[in-house]
């Protein structure tokens, strides 16, 4: 999955699940938990959240910054082995 552009086309589709919960969530913490519970069905530990707020509000760009971190959750061994 790590290069793959057909996932890559999904995570990044302006119609896709990523994009509706980026129009849906416009406070950083809450993208975060509605990214966590859609890929691993869970909410983030405090930890995961830190780093995953602290990550997009690093990033100039919001939406990439969502991508980047959807893709990281869809390549981890808990996304690949659990779900």
């Amino acid at each position: 999955m790590l290069n793959s552009p057909v996932i890559h086309r999904k995570i990044s589709h302006a119609g896709g699940q990523v994009a509706e919960i980026l129009a849906s969530y416009p406070e950083n913490d809450r993208l975060v938990d509605e990214l966590y519970l859609t890929f691993f069905a869970r909410f983030p530990v405090s930890n995961e959240k830190k780093n995953g707020v602290e990550y997009i509000n690093s990033q100039p760009d919001r939406r990439h910054a969502a991508e980047d971190l959807s893709w990281s959750m869809m390549n981890s061994l808990e996304f690949m082995f659990n779900h």
